[in-house]
């Protein structure tokens, strides 16, 4: 039998809820290798086994419900400061979307106790 070196992807942005807290865990800047197009893949997650990924195409301009236009007006156009914010969506229809940056006391309760025991591993 042939092993498959396939890893599953991650649910898309369909799965995502809305007023959910989420907390955004990584940001990758990508390049499709055929088209050139670029974009930036945000992953998020409301607990530790609840991840989800959104792919956000980049243009040279971008409508303010978009989905990258949802992150740059909620989050500003720098992404190296994403990660880490939590964040909700308030809608997330096509050309109707929105998100809204949560306090930072307000983290995803089992990421904040993950977050605590990595920062305790870095002291050693």
């Amino acid at each position: 039998m042939t092993k498959l070196n396939s890893a599953l992807a991650l649910p898309s942005d369909e799965a995502i809820v809305l007023g959910k807290k989420y907390n955004i865990i990584l940001v990758d800047t990508v390049k499709t290798e055929v088209q050139k197009w670029e974009g930036v893949r945000v992953q998020l997650a409301s607990s530790l086994t609840d991840v989800i990924a959104i792919m956000l195409w980049i243009g040279e301009t971008v409508s303010g419900t978009s989905k990258l236009g949802a992150f740059i007006g909620a989050l500003g156009d720098e992404t190296d400061q994403w990660r880490g914010k939590n964040i909700k969506f308030v809608r997330w229809t096509e050309k109707n979307r929105k998100i809204e940056v949560l306090p930072n006391e307000d983290v995803v309760p089992d990421l904040k106790e993950k977050s605590k025991s990595n920062e305790k591993k870095k002291d050693k």
